[in-house]
């Protein structure tokens, strides 16, 4: 609840839409925010992609839930499986230190994969903001990659995925 309240206020300058007729003028703001909520653009651009939207998630489940069954590899700790996620990427972890002979080993077969993101407390606007060592973060950030899982991976391109993996 409290993650709520303050996303709510967060989304459009700190103030409460939900507090008085003229909330503007009377309220004091604890928080800055920002202008998060939609128009009616891109209200209507969402609406608009909605089918493509909902079709490209069942087909990255689909993708997802082949590559579950298929991969077997005990350097490779697969993601948890989940029906609801949109499998927007396919993140694994490779064990021993060997995400970078894996990354090579794909590249080699054509099939390209990566850790997609950098971490973001390792940015100099960042740097010293946690205060403390990320053990587990630090783990994750050395060992994850992802595989292709979008629209253009195919039967044969999934078929290949799986068979480098394993």
């Amino acid at each position: 609840k409290q993650d709520r309240t303050r996303a709510r206020l967060l989304r459009w300058y700190g103030l409460d839409r939900e507090q008085s007729s003229s909330y503007r003028c009377q309220q004091r703001i604890s928080q800055v925010g920002y202008k998060y909520h939609m128009n009616d653009f891109s209200a209507s651009v969402g609406l608009g992609n909605m089918a493509a939207a909902r079709h490209d998630i069942r087909l990255r489940r689909a993708i997802a839930n082949y590559y579950f069954r298929r991969i077997r590899n005990e350097r490779l700790v697969l993601p948890l499986e989940s029906d609801e996620s949109s499998w927007w990427l396919y993140t694994m972890l490779v064990r021993g230190g060997r995400r970078d002979q894996f990354i090579e080993h794909m590249t080699n077969r054509g099939i390209a994969c990566s850790p997609v993101h950098a971490r973001n407390d390792k940015h100099p606007q960042l740097a010293g903001v946690v205060g403390r060592p990320l053990d587990g973060v630090d783990v994750f950030d050395s060992s994850n990659v992802c595989i292709p899982i979008g629209h253009w991976v195919d039967d044969a391109a999934a078929a290949q995925i799986v068979e480098a993996c394993n």
